[in-house]
C-alpha cells in the first residue's frame, strides 16, 4: 500500500474503520469465548467429580449392604451360640453341684453328728454353752493363722479401741490420768474376766473343753476335705457324666455355621470387589456418558473457536499494523481517532487522510 495512504480519500479511511471495528469486535469476541470456555471447563470438571461421587458412594453403600446382611445372620447365630453355651454351662453347673452334694453328703451328715454329739456332751456334764461356741475356742485354744489373727483383733477391741472410745466420750477438758484409768479398768476387766474363764475351764471343765476340742478338729478336718472335694470335681474336665452332649451337638452346629457364613461373606465381598463393582460403575458411568460427551463436545468446539478467533486476531492486528499503524501512528488508528477524522473531512471539505490527520493532531493540540 506504501506511503500513498495518507494521499488516499475518504473511502480508504472507511475502509480502515471497517478493519479496526472488525478487529475490536474479534477482540470481544475472544473474551466472550475465553469466559465460556473457562465456564465450560469448570462445569465439565464438576460434573465429571459428581459422577466419580456417585460411583464411589453407590459402590461404599452397595458394599455395605453386602456386608449388613450377612453381619445381621452371623450375630443371630452368634446369639444362639451364646445361648446355647449359657444354657450347657448352667446345665454344667447344676449337675456339678448335684455330683459335690452326692459324694460329700456322708462328710457333712458326719458333722453334723458331730456337732449333735458336742452339744450332748456338754449338755450332759452341766457346762455352759459359751464353753462350746466359735468365740470361746478361737479366744482361748486358737489354732491356725485366722484364729490367732482374731485373737489379734479381739485384744485391739478390748485394750485399745474401747478405751480410747470411753476417753474420747469424756467431756473437756480431759486429762491423761483419766485414760491411764480407764486402761486400768480395761485390764482388770477384761483382762481378769479372762484369766478367771481360763482358770474356771481349767479346774471345772477341762476334760468336756478337750473333748469338743477334738470334735471341732474332726469337723475341720472334713471341712477341709469337702472343699478339696469340690475343687477336684470343679476342676474336672470330664464331662461325660453330665449329659451334656446335646447341648455340644447343637454348639458345634452352631460354630459351623458360623464358619460358613463367615465365609460366604467373604466370598459375596471378594466376588463384589472384583466383579460387581466394575459393573456398578459401569451402569452409573454408561447413565451420564451422553451428558458427559455433549458437554466435552461443547467445550472442545468453543476452545477450537477460541483458537481459531485469536488466529484471527493475530492476522488482524499485524495488517493493521503493517498496512496502517506504521505510517499514521498507532495512537491515531483507533475508532475514535478514525471516527473523529471521517467527521473532519465532512466537516472541512478535505480530500486526503493525511490533510484529515493533520487536522485531527491540530485538533488536540487545540485542547
Amino acid at each position: 500500500m506504501g506511503s500513498s495512504i495518507l494521499y488516499e480519500g475518504k473511502s480508504t479511511l472507511l475502509r480502515i474503520r471497517e478493519e479496526v471495528d472488525a478487529l475490536d469486535e474479534s477482540v470481544r469476541h475472544e473474551h466472550e469465548l475465553d469466559e465460556a470456555v473457562e465456564r465450560m471447563e469448570r462445569e465439565l470438571s464438576i460434573r465429571k467429580k459428581q459422577v466419580n461421587e456417585e460411583v464411589a458412594d453407590t459402590i461404599r453403600k452397595r458394599r455395605e449392604e453386602i456386608f449388613a446382611t450377612f453381619k445381621d445372620e452371623e450375630d443371630k447365630i452368634s446369639q444362639n451360640l451364646k445361648k446355647t453355651r449359657t444354657k450347657k454351662e448352667r446345665m454344667r453347673n447344676g449337675r456339678v453341684s448335684e455330683r459335690i452334694t452326692a459324694e460329700t453328703s456322708g462328710i457333712l451328715d458326719d458333722n453334723d453328728m458331730l456337732k449333735s454329739e458336742a452339744k450332748k456332751i456338754f449338755r450332759q456334764s452341766h457346762t455352759p454353752a459359751f464353753f462350746n461356741s466359735d468365740l470361746f475356742y478361737t479366744l482361748f485354744m486358737p489354732k491356725g493363722l485366722r484364729d490367732y489373727l482374731l485373737c489379734f483383733v479381739a485384744f485391739v477391741i478390748l485394750f485399745a479401741a474401747i478405751p480410747v472410745g470411753a476417753y474420747l466420750l469424756i467431756p473437756e477438758p480431759r486429762k491423761m490420768w483419766y485414760l491411764m484409768l480407764i486402761y486400768l479398768a480395761a485390764i482388770v476387766l477384761f483382762g481378769g474376766g479372762y484369766l478367771l474363764i481360763h482358770s474356771k475351764v481349767r479346774q471345772d471343765y477341762l476334760e468336756i473343753v478337750n473333748k469338743g476340742y477334738q470334735i471341732r478338729q474332726r469337723q475341720r478336718k472334713n471341712r477341709k476335705l469337702v472343699k478339696k472335694i469340690s475343687r477336684n470335681i470343679e476342676k474336672d474336665k470330664d464331662d461325660s457324666s453330665y449329659g451334656l452332649e446335646p447341648y455340644d451337638d447343637d454348639i458345634a452346629d452352631l460354630e459351623q455355621q458360623q464358619k460358613e457364613m463367615n465365609a460366604r461373606r467373604r466370598e459375596a465381598i471378594r466376588v463384589y470387589d472384583e466383579q460387581t463393582k466394575l459393573q456398578v460403575e459401569r451402569e452409573i458411568r454408561q447413565k451420564y456418558e451422553k451428558d458427559l460427551a455433549d458437554r466435552q463436545q461443547e467445550l472442545t468446539a468453543a476452545a477450537e473457536e477460541l483458537k481459531a478467533t485469536r488466529l484471527m486476531i493475530k492476522q488482524q492486528t499485524l495488517a493493521i499494523s503493517g498496512n496502517y499503524e506504521v505510517y499514521m501512528g498507532k495512537e491515531f488508528v483507533s475508532p475514535t481517532a478514525l471516527a473523529r477524522m471521517d467527521t473532519l473531512m465532512d466537516e472541512k471539505g478535505l480530500a486526503t487522510i493525511g490533510e484529515a490527520l493533520d487536522a485531527y493532531k491540530a485538533e488536540k493540540q487545540a485542547k
